[in-house]
């Protein structure tokens, strides 16, 4: 499958070609939901959510993740009620319960017993959630950035509750992601504009946002409930992150029984594209290690 080249404007000038990073767009409709997805790979499903922040979308997180872990697994990756082309009928699909519902809902659409969930930001809070309501449907997790234990939102964040809906606004909101340094391609900045500006985009961004932050603040997480989370877990985090503070990830990590914490250096709120290769070889092995388990208990 070729890579579409993201630094290339003229790939970005119109929607009428949804094959976005050279990632094959699917749909699949759940009841009154149509849910947009990407997927590549065989075996071992890992399903890969995206975080929250203006024009998020499965492919702007993933899409050197998707081609990257299909080689090991089933690598799918939704777009949340809210995000990318996902149509929903109501703003009753949006916030943390009704997210990990979906993914619920998205996994059996696929066929999909039990998962390796990874998340990006609120993804990953996403991916906690699921293990909390559907255990039996998690296999391992991943989480990169995220609330957690104790969390205490920051700034930052409520700088980009209201952000400016044009190029140079959501690439301020970027380069806020992103440690000092990193250079985001001008074509990520343009298809994140491309998200943002949808018909009906700029009102739906609202009402998820709304959603977003008072069901994550009123499901606080306990260490009980984290405590009950006893799957194979990373918890990553990046050491300059501005979002989500490094203090997330160590209390989670402290409270799971089986959670490994990685902190990476010179790294902000996008493990999955700042430190690629580290984060693509750590996920790797714990692919390997869900699978060896559920062979050995086969």
């Amino acid at each position: 499958m070729t890579t579409l080249d993201i630094d290339n404007p003229a790939n970005f000038r119109a929607e009428t070609t949804l094959d976005v990073f050279g990632l094959e767009s699917r749909w699949v409709s759940v009841g009154a939901e149509r849910i947009h997805y990407h997927e590549a790979g065989a075996g071992m499903p890992v399903i890969l959510l995206h975080g929250s922040a203006i024009g998020a979308s499965a492919a702007a997180n993933w899409w050197r993740a998707i081609p990257a872990l299909a080689g090991q697994a089933r690598v799918l990756a939704p777009d949340l009620a809210g995000y990318g082309w996902t149509e929903v009928p109501s703003e009753e699909y949006y916030g943390l319960p009704a997210w990990s519902a979906q993914v619920g809902r998205f996994m059996d659409a696929m066929g999909i017993e039990s998962a390796i969930l990874v998340g990006n930001s609120l993804g990953g809070r996403i991916a906690l959630q699921v293990a909390l309501d559907q255990p039996a449907r998690v296999l391992g997790l991943v989480t990169m950035g995220s609330p957690g234990l104790h969390h205490h939102r920051t700034e930052m964040v409520n700088r980009h509750v209201a952000p400016v809906i044009s190029r140079g606004g959501i690439a301020r909101v970027m380069a806020d992601l992103a440690a000092d340094g990193y250079r985001i391609p001008d074509g990520l900045v343009d298809f994140r504009y491309l998200m943002a500006t949808r018909p009906g985009a700029p009102e739906r961004w609202k009402k998820v946002v709304t959603a977003r932050d008072e069901t994550v603040a009123s499901a606080d997480l306990t260490a009980e409930q984290v405590g009950s989370i006893t799957v194979p877990a990373l918890i990553l985090h990046g050491m300059q992150d501005k979002v989500v503070t490094v203090a997330d990830s160590l209390n989670t990590a402290q409270a799971l029984p089986n959670g490994d914490l990685m902190v990476f250096s010179n790294c902000g709120h996008w493990v999955q594209l700042e430190r690629e290769d580290d984060f693509l070889l750590v996920v790797s092995h714990l692919v390997q290690r869900v699978a060896d388990l559920a062979a050995a208990a086969a």
